[in-house]
């Protein structure tokens, strides 16, 4: 009675119109008839989508329409092309990976069981890890395992270096005891750098750290307990293994270079710390693997049906129900005041459809007594031909409306604006929150001096935080691995027992990651937080060679045989990463061209650092 119906659907009314015909919404050009489908389960819950999606395409699929063609796009919508898109390219990709890692290892063993029994480092390292993230925090992140499983890839190397080392006539245990003490020392160092992440704030950063460091402590105990119980004994491999040949010459070659090293470090570090572009890029947005195809129809199809950008946002946050509305309320008439100076073009929230018990009853109390309604009532129809006791009903209304009871959200439920409304109020950890989204906002300034006295009244723009959230990430990240270097190079030298030799480790790694991140900031624009992870394997497999290349050698056989290991490893590593540069998916990519360049770039500075003879 107080008009307020009216008031609400003259702001519906006021927004962008999406033209209908014969009951349906068409975008303005007529091409496109146009759907919102809301899913009962959350967009995060990717099985369910999936199915949702199904259930779309199968009810399209039974109206035999031809002609015309079902676009489909949104949060869920984007969670299962992307996990498709990965899983296919995952699974195209690991059959190449795994044809040629299985040539190459038949090549350099001639036997399956050994073939089999490399890959067990590996897959115990990682189910050992994924359960100790889960006893730990309970549950494990789906990046954790993506993320850790390639961290772990440095464990793939331990049975190479243990079977390649195998020397005639022979025990396996006697070829582990002579090469355990480098082995150890690599495991131990590459747990040392990853451990400082167990001390993250961020829990996904602790389960990656925890995920990293279980999983290669469990790969070096299968490499030193379980691989010589399982192996065949006295296994004899090929004698070109034996011979150095045209390998160590070309080792020879790269020693002379050895001053390139640390000049390439300088240059790297140099560059690193001029460049006049952003070294980090923590655009939430470049991490996505959705394709800018799938994203240039989501905006479309906003556009077309007039959904709200929903990038930036006020949240209100109260202790009740009701003082959440109350001050959504008083934040509304202030953005009207900013919406008339054009500082924004629209806004929402709860209080616009469900409004707080105090203003029902304000409106309640402007309703007239029945003896003034009446009275009034009386001389508005003096001298109009209406039939006495027409408008009774309307009356009898008003006077019932004086006493009704006031709407909650509890009253909503069942009614089709409930999910409207708790989609903009709802409770999280004992606090109401109520939600405003803004739609064109042109002067952000404003917005936020208008709020500046408001306690428990935040603007939010999403994507800076977003960006935010994975700058300090990131930054932590890079805080708890430069105290992980420091652990590292006290191990190294606690392990060797000299600080040269030492150097002769952390020098090619540190270079190796170096060149690597420059090589990509100037190519990619600056580096995600898929580079930083992948270049904490490049460091474990940069240690991996360098202690592999100082480790003393008592025969010409030995010294041929510890390269020729080297080789396998660094093959296995840039094939398999490399590989990742064909697939379509941007996340992918960036991981592939990261540890294939870092591996690669490891080996030849890890060359021309070592001594005179591979010791």
């Amino acid at each position: 009675p107080t008009g307020e119906m009216f008031t609400l659907a003259q702001i519906w009314s006021g927004a962008q119109h999406v033209p209908l015909r014969q009951g349906v919404w068409f975008s303005t050009d007529g091409a496109r008839a146009l759907l919102v489908a809301a899913t009962r389960a959350p967009g995060f819950d990717i099985d369910a989508q999936t199915r949702a999606v199904q259930v779309i395409h199968n009810a399209f699929a039974t109206q035999g329409i031809k002609d015309v063609k079902l676009l489909l796009s949104g949060p869920g919508v984007f969670s299962v092309q992307a996990r498709d898109q990965i899983a296919g390219d995952a699974a195209r990709l690991g059959v190449l990976d795994s044809l040629f890692l299985i040539g190459l290892l038949w090549l350099v063993y001639r036997s399956p069981r050994l073939i089999a029994l490399s890959f067990l480092p590996l897959i115990g390292g990682a189910l050992a890890a994924a359960a100790a993230v889960s006893l730990a925090f309970g549950k494990v992140h789906g990046i954790t395992l993506g993320f850790g499983t390639t961290l772990l890839g440095v464990a793939n190397d331990y049975p190479v270096h243990l079977f390649t080392h195998m020397q005639p006539g022979t025990r396996l245990r006697d070829t582990l005891r002579h090469i355990w003490p480098t082995v150890r020392l690599g495991v131990l160092t590459t747990i040392a750098g990853f451990s400082a992440m167990l001390f993250s704030g961020f829990e996904g950063l602790a389960q990656l750290g925890v995920f990293a460091v279980a999983g290669l402590f469990a790969a070096g105990l299968i490499t030193r307990w379980i691989l010589p119980v399982l192996s065949p004994q006295g296994f004899i491999l090929p004698p070109w293994l034996d011979r150095g040949g045209l390998p160590m010459a070309w080792v020879g070659g790269l020693r002379r270079m050895h001053l390139a090293v640390p000049l390439l470090l300088l240059a790297a570090l140099v560059y690193l710390a001029l460049v006049p572009k952003s070294l980090w890029d923590d655009d939430l947005g470049r991490l996505s693997p959705v394709s800018a195809q799938s994203k240039q129809l989501d905006s479309e199809l906003r556009s077309q049906l007039g959904a709200p950008d929903l990038r930036k946002i006020i949240i209100v946050s109260s202790d009740s129900e009701q003082q959440a509305l109350q001050l959504s309320e008083d934040v509304a008439a202030q953005l009207q005041t900013l919406q008339a100076k054009h500082a924004l073009a629209n806004f929402d929230f709860a209080a616009r459809y469900l409004p707080s018990v105090k203003t029902q009853q304000q409106r309640q109390a402007q309703l007239p007594e029945p003896e003034v309604l009446r009275a009034s009532m009386q001389t508005a129809l003096q001298g109009l031909p209406f039939k006495p006791g027409l408008f009774e009903p309307f009356m009898q209304q008003i006077i019932a409306s004086r006493a009704l009871p006031p709407v909650t959200l509890a009253t909503l439920r069942g009614t089709v604006l409930e999910s409207k409304v708790s989609s903009l109020l709802f409770e999280q950890e004992g606090r109401w929150l109520a939600l405003m989204p803004l739609s064109g906002v042109n002067d952000d300034a404003a917005v936020r001096a208008a709020l500046a006295s408001q306690k428990h009244v935040f603007y939010l723009d999403l994507k800076q935080a977003s960006d935010r959230l994975v700058g300090g990430y990131r930054q932590e990240a890079l805080q708890l691995l430069a105290w992980g270097a420091i652990a590292i190079a006290l191990l190294l030298r606690i392990g060797l027992r000299s600080w040269r030799q030492a150097g002769r480790i952390v020098l090619p790694m540190a270079a190796a990651v170096a060149v690597t991140a420059a090589l990509l900031v100037d190519k990619d624009g600056g580096l995600s937080l898929f580079h930083l992870v992948s270049l904490l394997l490049v460091v474990g497999i940069a240690m991996d060679y360098g202690l592999f290349f100082n480790r003393p050698a008592e025969t010409a056989q030995e010294q041929a045989r510890t390269l020729h290991s080297l080789l396998v490893c660094n093959a296995t590593t840039v094939v398999a990463f490399g590989l990742l540069l064909i697939s379509h998916t941007s996340i992918l990519v960036a991981i592939g061209s990261t540890v294939a360049m870092g591996a690669l770039l490891a080996l030849l500075f890890a060359a021309m650092t070592s001594p005179r003879t591979i010791h």
